[in-house]
């Protein structure tokens, strides 16, 4: 097959989604088909970029949007693909999530090819605990996505939540699962160097000290709606070294904060931001547990979770907010590796650690499975 992905930005480790599609894109190649990867609203670059050997063109978002399309019309003219593959973010194509706009210009191209249509979010105001500001501009979302979805009419339809399948099947939209790999590849282990780093930090962990203390990791941002207090009254007695990855948000910082004043004395907290994909996938390998931010019923949509997972940890689940408290249907693994805190069976000193393995190629090889079976 001949596919083109169309995302928003694929600046490397700024954009989720744009990680995902670069990885998708790769793994297809590997499997022996072409693929071309177009971001049509790339923001980290002043001019587009072509660079045909790689398959990768990036539109810039200072470009008139009449040009980005002129530009998108004349790459699908020579790449003459077989399916176009919109991984779909509401906000990564407009600034306030409205796919209006972008529907009426994606309709207009002129091509033979099938669309396929990767929901990777929604809109707002999915749950009913939603503030009137949230559901109002989700209202306004969600008649842009279907307006997507009528313009193109996708030949198939994916999603990684069991949760936005049933929305969208009250939309009359059948989707199929496809589950979440990590944007993070397995590197080969370096605990020396975390050792170290942490004892320059004043972390009194060692190799040879660690029981009964355990390494939990955070990855990404944390939410306001996200409270600290259920995790730290589930773990009281057992000390902890707490390291969190990845950007936390302006108010994930406040919450971060937060947590620190409340957590018991002797608690280690280490904010290592931003870091190399082998930084991370190491510390993912280092710790003895990770925990999730994300609501019970919306996880598997959470790349951070999907990293956790691949390099071996059992996820503790700290949410069950996001209305209505449904229990999502997970794939095996999924549901072998994470652990509801509020479960009266969980124990932290139960959670075993599991061998790092990558699903890319498995998930990569289900999606194209996918797209030659549809209808």
């Amino acid at each position: 097959m001949n596919l083109v992905f169309l995302c928003g930005s694929i600046e490397p480790g700024k954009d989720g989604v744009g990680d995902y599609t670069r990885r998708l894109a790769q793994v297809c190649r590997e499997q022996g088909h072409m693929a071309s990867l177009i971001a049509l609203n790339d923001a980290w670059l002043e001019k587009s970029e072509f660079a045909p050997i790689a398959s990768t063109y990036r539109l810039a978002q200072s470009q008139p949007w009449s040009r980005r399309i002129a530009t998108l019309q004349s790459l699908l003219d020579t790449l003459q693909p077989d399916w176009i593959s919109l991984q779909f973010v509401p906000y990564a194509y407009q600034k306030k999530g409205l796919s209006h706009a972008l529907a009426r210009r994606l309709a207009s191209l002129n091509h033979a090819a099938r669309w396929h249509l990767m929901f990777h979010e929604l809109w707002l105001g999915l749950d009913p605990a939603a503030s009137l500001r949230h559901r109002f501009t989700g209202f306004l979302q969600r008649l842009g996505s279907l307006r997507l979805l009528q313009s193109l009419i996708p030949a198939c339809v994916h999603t990684h939540a069991a949760a936005y399948s049933d929305v969208l099947e009250k939309e009359n939209i059948f989707s199929q699962p496809l589950p979440l790999f990590s944007n993070i590849p397995i590197s080969p282990p370096d605990f020396t160097s975390i050792y170290t780093r942490l004892a320059s930090e004043g972390s009194t962990l060692r190799p040879d000290q660690r029981p009964p203390k355990k390494v939990l990791v955070f990855f990404g941002a944390l939410h306001p709606e996200w409270n600290p207090d259920v995790l730290l009254e589930k773990t009281t007695g057992t000390p902890l070294v707490i390291i969190s990855l990845g950007r936390l948000g302006a108010v994930g910082e406040q919450v971060w904060q937060h947590f620190r004043q409340s957590a018991p004395p002797g608690t280690e907290f280490h904010t290592w931001g931003d870091s190399t994909s082998e930084v991370i996938s190491n510390v993912l390998q280092f710790a003895d547990a990770g925990v999730a931010a994300s609501p019970w019923s919306l996880l598997q949509k959470s790349g951070s979770v999907a990293a956790m997972i691949e390099h071996g940890l059992p996820v503790i689940v700290t949410r069950n907010d996001f209305l209505p408290h449904t229990t999502p249907r997970l794939d095996p693994l999924w549901q072998e590796r994470l652990f509801p805190i509020w479960s009266p069976d969980f124990v932290l000193s139960a959670l075993q650690r599991h061998p790092p393995v990558s699903r890319l190629e498995a998930i990569g090889q289900q999606f194209l499975h996918d797209l030659e079976v549809a209808p």
